[in-house]
């Protein structure tokens, strides 16, 4: 295996897992990202129109109480108006529309599911959840990949000359057969082992009748055969 070869696959794992990184925050910034969309083509092209109250309900839940206005849009966006669209407005918004029976509305002729009013009570919680699952997913992808390696299982070398320093490039190539050498950063020194980390794996090396001449956080490279 060469040492161009070795790193290829970890190159392409690393990859791999930013892609599915980009794509997990994508599905989740989805629902957030089209309500803003939505938001500014209803700034930019909405329409006022009034709009028919058809119901109205006050409900308290124990905390604030939460006011609802149904409404019908006028003719000419709607020639058959059958559905009543529900929005959640302030206390003075409510009383107006329940006195006059007219609600002022802005709204996309061509889709009427977005639709804004004056003194409509915007909830603050997709923003909220989005935010948080946000943090959740980048904070795991950040623990993952700071303790990759020492989720993998340690490999096990026997070494068979000394330990010696290395240049700093971390490698784990085969020469023949079961034979290797490794090089990487001293993490954990032992009676008759030496702990390596190199890249995102961790490599153990049993010294035996050998010995090591690199201190722990130095780089070090050691030849041998995988025992495990």
């Amino acid at each position: 295996m060469s040492e161009s070869g070795s790193r290829a696959p970890a190159a392409r794992g690393g990859r791999s897992r930013l892609l599915l990184l980009a794509v997990v925050l994508v599905v989740v910034n989805l629902p957030l990202a089209q309500s803003l969309w939505e938001r500014w083509q209803l700034d930019r092209s909405g329409v006022e129109v009034v709009a028919d109250v058809r119901a109205e309900r006050a409900r308290d839940s124990g905390g604030e109480p939460t006011y609802l206005v149904y409404f019908t849009y006028p003719e000419e966006i709607d020639p058959a108006p059958q559905r009543t669209w529900p929005v959640e407005v302030d206390e003075d918004t409510h009383a107006a529309a329940v006195a006059g029976g007219t609600l002022r509305v802005r709204v996309l002729p061509e889709h009427q599911s977005v639709y804004a009013v004056d003194g409509q009570v915007r909830s603050s919680s997709v923003l909220v959840v989005t935010l948080l699952i946000d943090a959740g997913v980048l904070l795991g992808a950040l623990l993952l990949w700071r303790f990759r390696g020492r989720m993998r299982p340690v490999l096990v070398l026997a070494a068979d000359a000394d330990v010696e320093p290395a240049p700093a490039e971390a490698l784990l190539e085969r020469r023949a057969g079961d034979c290797y050498l490794v090089r990487g950063r001293v993490v954990e020194t032992a009676p008759g082992e030496v702990l390596l980390e190199v890249a995102d794996r961790r490599v153990r090396v049993l010294l035996g009748v050998h010995t090591s001449l690199v201190g722990e956080q130095e780089l070090a490279q050691a030849r041998g055969r995988l025992v495990g």
